[in-house]
């Protein structure tokens, strides 16, 4: 759906870069209650988003590496040193080669080859108390210049409006850029992925996530935490992301991503590499969002000599060698790196916040195969308890903002029922994807909806339920979701509660499971005959009865 909010530009000069800030407006959009995913993110506390912008400097990226002291120094131990070598992810030698290659007189330190030959590997981790814990490196935003300077600062404000879409790199000026896309490793195994993914929604909704938002007022934060799944592209790995940096011009870059989540570092290595298309490093959260670099001995490599390298690297004279080799201290000092500029201490990253920042990111990425059923009986129309809004029209206006807010990549079609002359039952939109059309035609057949006539849920039950079944999509959560007042009641509907049991029982498949969630709206004494429903498929099905329970109903019917 298309938003047309008014915004505000003002300029900042920094030599001869320009960054441009986008004010979102902040109006509450009184739409009713998204059903979505709860977002619980790695929280950043205390961090302001107000960021430095290193990438101003003379339009040199903050990541932007010198080609001076890049080669290797002479070992001042002498031939006998023992060399220990290095992984950090990239065959590329540049940077390592600046750390101090003395840890005493017997060993020296070299860049690996490749992962196969290293002793030791510099990785991402998960913890800042890890005893391993060597650096850390903000993750950035890596763009050409060119993006991030249309881009801006990533404010709160600006997030918003890239994410809700207001602002497109053809409001920019720039439609040969495409779509805004941002590629991503996937943080279901990558720590950089994880905590990046949990730093963008800090910084998108101004502060930490530490609650479900209330998805019936929502604000431009909902939206735009909701829109960033949906503009976000998966990479498999980190290194398939580092592959996306290689792009020899912006033109090249473009037709994969917009941005790539990476890290400072990882730009840093990019740009030492290549002299083509350097790229800048848009820190998030004002650098606060680092990843933890961890010492990992290979397989075989001795504890003892692990154990003094270690030591060395935690030492200033290591701590010292290591930001020459464009990463930052434990505690967030900048690295040697031309144009790095200090930015905020470190964040806490504790093993809980890095398990619920992976969690945040597998429940919004979870794809849904959904049947929507929704009851049209004459007492829809009754007024929903506390309020002068009807029963179906709080429903519509649910559904309606729920199919806006869809991810692309979910499945789903609308049914509706009730005592009509077309039957007790009938769709009025495919199963299908997602795709704006789509929802556009659910949002009709939603609009075209007016209720009267009985009420047949048995029956609508086992022909929805057959229906999903028939047409299960293996790889998603494949649901029939029933919005009703509860009450069985039609002439002409002869099912009674311990057929629709036995129906729903014979076509649950624990292998290829569907199951049925149920929204009911203050059914009385229905309540207990559709809960029983609903469990033969390990569903649920919950009672709403004041407005006040909305948001907490619809999260355990869709996601409970």
């Amino acid at each position: 759906m298309s938003r047309r909010q008014g915004r505000h530009r003002s300029s900042q000069p920094a030599g001869s870069t320009q960054i441009r800030h986008r004010v979102a407006d902040s109006r509450n959009r009184g739409a009713m209650a998204a059903i979505v995913a709860a977002v619980c993110v790695l929280a950043v506390a205390g961090t302001a988003v107000a960021v430095t912008r290193p990438w101003q400097d003379d339009t040199r990226s903050a990541t932007r590496s010198s080609t001076a002291g890049t080669t290797t120094t002479k070992p001042s131990s002498g031939a006998n040193a023992q060399v220990v070598q290095v992984w950090t992810g990239t065959s590329d030698t540049s940077l390592i080669n600046r750390l101090a290659d003395t840890i005493g007189p017997a060993y020296r330190i070299a860049p690996a080859k490749t992962a196969g030959d290293a002793d030791v590997e510099l990785r991402p981790g998960t913890s800042n108390d890890d005893p391993a814990l060597v650096a850390t490196s903000p993750v950035v935003l890596a763009m050409p210049s060119a993006m991030a300077t249309a881009f801006g600062a990533p404010t709160t404000d600006n997030l918003q409006g890239w994410f809700n879409r207001k602002n497109t790199w053809s409001t920019e000026g720039h439609a040969e850029w495409g779509d805004f896309r941002l590629a991503i490793p996937d943080p279901a195994t990558s720590a950089t992925g994880a905590i990046g993914y949990g730093a963008l929604l800090t910084a998108v909704n101004g502060k930490p996530v530490g609650k479900t938002p209330d998805y019936t007022h929502p604000t431009p934060a909902t939206f735009a935490m909701v829109h960033v799944e949906q503009l976000t592209v998966v990479e498999k790995s980190d290194s398939a992301a580092r592959d996306l940096l290689n792009a020899p011009d912006t033109a090249a870059f473009a037709k994969t991503a917009s941005a790539v989540l990476s890290t400072e570092r990882e730009v840093a290595a990019h740009n030492a590499r290549t002299g083509a298309n350097q790229l800048v490093g848009v820190p998030l959260l004002g650098g606060a969002a680092a990843v933890p670099i961890v010492a990992t001995p290979a397989n075989g490599f001795s504890k003892s000599k692990f154990q003094v390298l270690l030591t060395h690297l935690r030492s200033p004279a290591g701590q010292q060698a290591l930001r020459a080799s464009g990463y930052r201290s434990r505690t967030g000092e900048r690295p040697g790196i031309d144009g790095a500029s200090d930015l905020a201490k470190p964040a806490a990253v504790t093993a809980d916040s890095f398990k619920t920042a992976r969690s945040a990111w597998q429940t919004a990425h979870r794809r849904n195969s959904t049947v929507a059923l929704l009851d049209l009986s004459g007492s829809m129309t009754e007024k929903f308890p506390g309020t002068k809004t009807p029963k179906v029209v709080m429903m519509q206006q649910l559904l309606k903002l729920a199919f806006t807010l869809a991810s692309p990549q979910q499945r789903s079609t609308m049914w509706f029922f009730a005592n009509r002359a077309k039957g007790p039952v009938f769709d009025d939109v495919p199963l299908a994807l997602d795709s704006p059309a789509h929802i556009k035609d659910i949002h009709a057949a939603l609009d075209r909806a007016k209720p009267g006539g009985g009420t047949p849920v048995y029956l609508a039950i086992e022909r929805a339920y057959k229906y999903a079944v028939d047409h299960y999509t293996p790889g998603r959560a494949n649901r029939v979701i029933v919005l009703s007042d509860g009450a069985n009641e039609d002439a002409g509907n002869h099912v009674t509660l311990a057929q629709v049991k036995a129906y729903v029982a014979k076509y649950y498949d624990p292998k290829k499971p569907v199951t049925l969630s149920m929204v009911l709206l203050d059914p009385g004494g229905n309540y207990k005959g559709l809960e029983q429903v609903a469990a033969v498929t390990k569903g649920s099905a919950t009672t709403l009865r004041k407005m006040s329970e909305a948001p907490n109903v619809f999260q355990e019917a869709l996601f409970g």
